[in-house]
């Protein structure tokens, strides 16, 4: 009832007690036999191991079990290593089995094992794309890429966090800095912002002797009644023959909007607003700013001199500048503006929205 033994010798313990083991050796001379006392111990819990299952790399967490006396031990040391007080390290991503072993004074033992899982840190992460134009006024949508996982997002315009847009994708509508915030269990960060500006708005104005002029793009192209002209692709053009003109104008996110058309003839000399010889008519749309959003520097583009006023919402004038065309914006604070452009008689010309961003 202590311990079984077979005819090779083999002791099966059957339950905790002492019992004699003999070897009897039987030959014409009598009976021998050899006798040892042989002790069945009984075998130790091992407890439960409890504690926080998830870590992250770098970090450490203290594992606990309510039997002492026993030994910690990790199946991985580079995921994890642990101390003989049971604080576990993480070193690196991946699961890892901890494991406590305790043995008693008959050398019976007993293990109990916990499954951590150790993370690491977020994944080379981004916004695409790099920047962005409402071309046409058509949304952008912005996407985080990264290889982590388990991510969580928040999405933050011109510093200002954009309620209920938590997914990996946002759709941007107007114009601003955008960023997004990321997060796992193990690590956050805030991602480098992409910048959505306007569509281009190309003006076509009449400057000196029949010459066209736009504004600043990354790209051109003049078009004759509708026609492209091979090699015209300068933001200006000197043209020899009336008609009507346009210009296909790229921006450096690579949206292209063409102009409205322009209408000259070759009579007379001078520049004008449409016919050469003629004393230009200014309207709102020969006169263009840009860049818009600015940042340290605004260009004004119009077929005469202007001065220019920039008021906040409020209606207080932070910058005033006569014969206007570079205006530095570095001393105002980001935020949104009012631009007054008049001629020199004091008439309006144009009054439109101004956005300052860094």
């Amino acid at each position: 009832s202590i311990a079984t033994i077979s005819s090779t010798g083999i002791v099966t313990s059957v339950a905790a007690g002492t019992t004699t083991i003999s070897y009897t050796v039987v030959n014409s001379c009598g009976t021998a036999a050899a006798t040892v006392t042989f002790t069945v111990g009984t075998a130790p819990s091992a407890g439960t191991i409890t504690g926080a299952g998830n870590i992250c790399s770098g970090t450490s967490t203290t594992l606990s079990d309510a039997v002492t006396g026993g030994t910690w031990s990790s199946s991985n040391p580079s995921i994890a290593t642990i101390s003989a007080t049971g604080v576990v390290t993480g070193s690196g991503a991946g699961a890892v089995t901890i494991s406590y072993t305790v043995t008693n004074s008959t050398g019976c033992s007993a293990t109990a094992t916990f499954g951590l899982t150790v993370g690491g840190t977020l994944a080379s992460s981004s916004i695409t794309p790099g920047g962005a134009t409402l071309c046409g006024g058509s949304p952008v949508t912005l996407t985080v890429v990264s290889s982590a996982t388990g991510l969580s997002y928040q999405w933050y315009k011109n510093g200002v966090l954009i309620a209920g847009a938590t997914t990996a994708t946002f759709s941007a509508t107007t114009t601003g800095v955008y960023k997004a915030a990321i997060a796992n269990t193990c690590a956050s960060d805030t991602l480098a912002a992409v910048t959505v500006v306007a569509s281009p708005n190309p003006v076509i104005t009449v400057v000196g002797a029949h010459t066209l002029s736009t504004g600043s793009f990354a790209a051109y192209q003049w078009y004759f009644n509708g026609s492209a002209i091979p090699g015209a692709t300068n933001s200006t053009y000197s043209y020899s023959v009336g008609g009507v003109y346009t210009v296909r104008v790229t921006d450096g996110n690579g949206c292209s909007i063409t102009s409205a058309g322009k209408t000259v003839t070759t009579g007379g000399g001078g520049g004008g607003g449409g016919n050469v010889g003629i004393a230009p008519v200014v309207t709102a749309e020969d006169v263009s700013v840009y860049p818009n959003p600015a940042t340290a520097m605004i260009h004004i583009n119009a077929p005469v001199k202007v001065n220019v006023a920039i008021l906040t919402p409020l209606g207080k004038v932070v910058i005033e500048q006569k014969d206007a065309v570079d205006i530095n914006t570095a001393g105002i604070a980001d935020g949104l503006y009012m631009i007054m452009i008049y001629d020199e008689n004091n008439t309006l010309l144009k009054a439109a929205k101004l956005i300052k961003l860094e």
